[in-house]
C-alpha cells in the first residue's frame, strides 16, 4: 500500500528516540541524587583567630563555590557543621565538625602570616562536605564508597618556623641632632618574642657639609637600644610603640677651599680644624612592618629623640657662628627587614 513507508519510518524514529529520552531521564534523576545537602553553620573563632572568616563570610563563600543556597536557604538542614577555628603559632587551625543526617571531622592547617588561604580553603572544604548523595541514598546493592570526610586527613607540611630574629637596613633621615637635615644608613638586630620586641641599631650620619663661610664638614655616629610592645595577635611585625635611648657621637672639622681656575674646580684642604661631642637622648617612635614574601618585608618609622646631655661641638673663628641646638630632634627611616628562618 502507499501509506506503508511512512508509517515504518514514523515508528523507527519513535523506536530510536526512546533510548535518548531514557539516558536523559536517568542522567537527570542522577543529578538530582547528587544535588548538595542543606546544612546549618556556626563559626566559633578562639582569642587570637578574630582576623578569620566569620559565620556571615563563610556562608557565601561556601555557597558561590557549590552555586546554590545550601546554607542561607529555607529548605531543611538534616546536616550541621561546627566550625572552630584558632590560633597556632604563625598561623591558625580550622577544625569542622558535622553532625545529624552525616558526622566526622575534617582539620585544615595553615602556616599564616594571615588568615585569608584557610579561610578559602574552609569554604572549599565544606563545600566538598556537602556535595554528593548522602548515605541513605546510595543504592543498597552497591558497595560503600569511603566518604571523604572519613579519610585520615594526610599530615601536613611542617610550617617554615621563623627565628625570633630580624635583621633591618634602611634609609635614615634626621633633623637637628647635628646642624639641619642629613640623610644617613642604618642597620638593626631585633629579638622578637609575642608581646615585645628588643632591638639594637646603629645609625651614621657621614658627610653633612656646610658653609660658615669656610667649608665645615658635620658628621654623627650613634647606637640606639629600644623595646617595643607589639599586639600579639596582629601579624607577625604588624605595628608597634618604641621607647629607647640613642648614644652617640657628633663631629666637625673645618677645611680650606681654593678655586683652580686654571682646571676649573675647587681643592679642599683638612686644616686638622675639628671637635667631638658626645650625645645621649631618651627617645620615642612608632613603627609598621610586613613581611611581603618569605623572609623578606619592608618597615617604615619615625620618632623624637629629647637630649638629655650633649656637648657642644664648635671652632671658633673669627664670623663663624653655629645654630642653636634644637630642643627635640625628629628622625624616621625606612628599608627592608628579614626574617630568619631555621
Amino acid at each position: 500500500m502507499g501509506f506503508a513507508p511512512p508509517f515504518r519510518t514514523r515508528a523507527r524514529r519513535l523506536t530510536l528516540a526512546g533510548p535518548f529520552v531514557s539516558c536523559a531521564l536517568v542522567a537527570f534523576e542522577a543529578e538530582a541524587e547528587a544535588a548538595p545537602i542543606r546544612a546549618s553553620l556556626s563559626v566559633y573563632r578562639e582569642v587570637g583567630a578574630e582576623t578569620c572568616v566569620e559565620g556571615s563570610e563563610l556562608v557565601p563563600m561556601v555557597e558561590a563555590v557549590v552555586g546554590e543556597p545550601i546554607l542561607s536557604g529555607t529548605d531543611p538542614k538534616p546536616v550541621h557543621l561546627d566550625v572552630h577555628i584558632r590560633r597556632d603559632g604563625d598561623g591558625y587551625v580550622g577544625l569542622i565538625e558535622l553532625s545529624g543526617a552525616r558526622n566526622g571531622s575534617r582539620t585544615i592547617t595553615d602556616s599564616g602570616p594571615g588568615c585569608d588561604v584557610l579561610s578559602q580553603g574552609l569554604a572549599v572544604t565544606i563545600a566538598v562536605l556537602l556535595d554528593g548523595k548522602s548515605k541513605d541514598e546510595l543504592d543498597p546493592t552497591a558497595p560503600e564508597p569511603e566518604r571523604f570526610y572519613d579519610l585520615k586527613a594526610p599530615e601536613p607540611t611542617p610550617p617554615v618556623k621563623l627565628l625570633p630574629f630580624t635583621l633591618a637596613v634602611g634609609a635614615f633621615y634626621d633633623f637637628g641632632t647635628i646642624d639641619g637635615s642629613n640623610g644617613g644608613v642604618t642597620a638593626s638586630i631585633e629579638a622578637v618574642i609575642p608581646i615585645v620586641s628588643f632591638g639594637l641599631t646603629f645609625i651614621t650620619l657621614p658627610h653633612a657639609p656646610r658653609d660658615r663661610p669656610e667649608p665645615h664638614v658635620y658628621r654623627f655616629f650613634a647606637g640606639r637600644a629600644r623595646v617595643c610592645t607589639r599586639e600579639p595577635y596582629l601579624e607577625l611585625f604588624g605595628a608597634s610603640a618604641c621607647a629607647g635611648v640613642l648614644a652617640g657621637n657628633r663631629h666637625v672639622e673645618r677645611t680650606y677651599a681654593e678655586q683652580d681656575p686654571d682646571e676649573n674646580r675647587v681643592e679642599r684642604f683638612d686644616l686638622d680644624d675639628d671637635d667631638d661631642g658626645a650625645f645621649l637622648a631618651a627617645v620615642v617612635m612608632i613603627e609598621v612592618s610586613r613581611r611581603i614574601a618569605g623572609p623578606v618585608g619592608m618597615y617604615a618609622d619615625m620618632g623624637l629623640s629629647i637630649p638629655f646631655f650633649r656637648e657642644p661641638i664648635d671652632i671658633p673663628d673669627v664670623g663663624v657662628s653655629y645654630p642653636e641646638e634644637e630642643a627635640v630632634t625628629f628622625q624616621m627611616s625606612t628599608g627592608f627587614r628579614f626574617w630568619f628562618e631555621e
